[in-house]
């Protein structure tokens, strides 16, 4: 984009055609001195376009500086974040593992007890199948002697009348 001087401020200066050089300006156009002053006001123009040209572009990296910054501030409170959310449910984690394992202790104790009661009973049906079989032979030894008894009561009362 082609630049142009504010006519109000540095007045009316004639600019040379593209094809022209400095010194056929010159020859034909003004005098030096007056071209002199005009190449001075616009290089100092110029000048001055650079200079705003250099304060914008600070400006601008100052500006994208701040931005930079405040997105890494962010970034740094979000890793901090995650960090401590990370902590956290490490945490948790450890605590459910724990919880799992005092738990599983708990289940293994229970199998024992169940197994040492299963035991227990076992051993008390078969001591009970062991005296249900006894008291059936005494029982049975029981009536026999009864019968044997009867037997003798006859064959007595019978030696008698």
């Amino acid at each position: 984009m082609r630049r142009e001087l504010n006519p109000a401020i540095f007045g009316q200066t004639p600019t040379p055609e593209l094809g022209r050089s400095i010194s056929t300006f010159e020859a034909n156009e003004a005098p030096g001195l007056i071209l002199s002053n005009e190449v001075k006001d616009q290089l100092q123009s110029l000048r001055t376009e650079i200079m705003g040209i250099e304060k914008e572009s600070a400006q601008e990296i100052l500006r994208n500086a701040h931005q930079v910054q405040a997105f890494a501030d962010q970034i740094t409170q979000l890793f901090e974040s995650l960090s401590d959310r990370m902590a956290a449910l490490e945490a948790e984690s450890k605590a459910h593992s724990d919880e799992q394992n005092e738990q599983n202790q708990v289940n293994e104790k229970i199998e024992a007890l169940l197994e040492r009661h299963n035991e227990i009973v076992r051993n008390f049906e078969n001591k009970l199948t062991h005296l249900t079989r006894i008291l059936s032979e005494q029982e049975s030894q029981i009536l026999n002697s009864k019968a044997a008894l009867e037997d003798a009561h006859r064959e007595i009362s019978r030696q008698r009348s």
